[in-house]
């Protein structure tokens, strides 16, 4: 009988905990899911011009005149497209008529290590139009030297805020840039990430369906085996 008790136990923990962790899972697809319908909102509005737009918020058009600073540019490791490994090109963005910059994801380069990259042939001088999706700089990014160059895994927005290396202050929103036609062919314009609830509502199927597999085999062990005890009792 103690045995019994003992499983049953141990049986109602386990459901327990998997109804509790797809719960939790549910939440965070509930959650993505309605950031994602008010980030889809804010897509769709009239872009805002700078300079002379109002204040940056995420997830929002902008259109923007001014130059590119390559002097201050930061190569983003680890990324792909399209099956192919590369990294992207984030450069601050000096707007015309303020001293205020943005940083600006430019778009992806092919790169066999993920890493190494000649950013001399991607330069694009002069002042220039551009358009995109913002989103919030990153509050950090961890940086990784090779042949005396730095890439970050994400765009360090709380060094860039903070570490007074910059010659100008710069926005605490990052660019996604569009691709228009007469643009070169690298760095490719990968443009805004397609919005996602990403795996939770899978996560979520699984932590319940292993709930039900635990309850269900639960109770027929317990039968079996009071069928069983019964049947040595007699």
């Amino acid at each position: 009988m103690r045995s019994r008790w003992l499983f049953s136990s141990l049986v109602v923990i386990a459901v327990a905990t998997c109804v509790r962790l797809g719960l939790w899972q549910w939440g965070r697809h509930v959650a993505r899911s309605a950031a994602n319908g008010i980030a889809a909102i804010a897509r769709e509005v009239e872009p805002r011009v700078y300079p002379g737009g109002e204040a940056l918020a995420p997830e929002i058009p902008v259109v923007a005149t001014g130059r590119f600073d390559f002097d201050h540019e930061f190569v983003l490791r680890g990324r792909s497209y399209n099956g192919a490994p590369g990294v992207e090109i984030a450069t601050p963005f000096r707007m015309a008529g303020t001293d205020t910059a943005i940083i600006v994801v430019r778009g992806f380069v092919p790169s066999n290590d993920a890493m190494s990259v000649d950013r001399s042939e991607l330069r694009e001088e002069g002042e220039r139009t551009i358009r995109g999706i913002t989103f919030p700089l990153p509050p950090n990014g961890v940086p990784v030297i090779r042949n005396n160059d730095t890439t970050y895994d994400r765009i360090p927005g709380g060094w860039i805020q903070v570490s007074g290396q910059f010659p100008y202050p710069v926005y605490p929103y990052a660019l996604w840039q569009e691709k228009e036609s007469g643009m070169a062919g690298f760095p490719i314009r990968v443009g805004a990430p397609e919005l996602s609830t990403g795996p939770h509502l899978s996560y979520a199927i699984q932590w319940f369906a292993f709930a039900v597999i635990f309850a269900v085999g639960g109770i027929a062990y317990l039968r079996r085996k009071g069928t069983a005890d019964e049947a040595i009792s007699q």
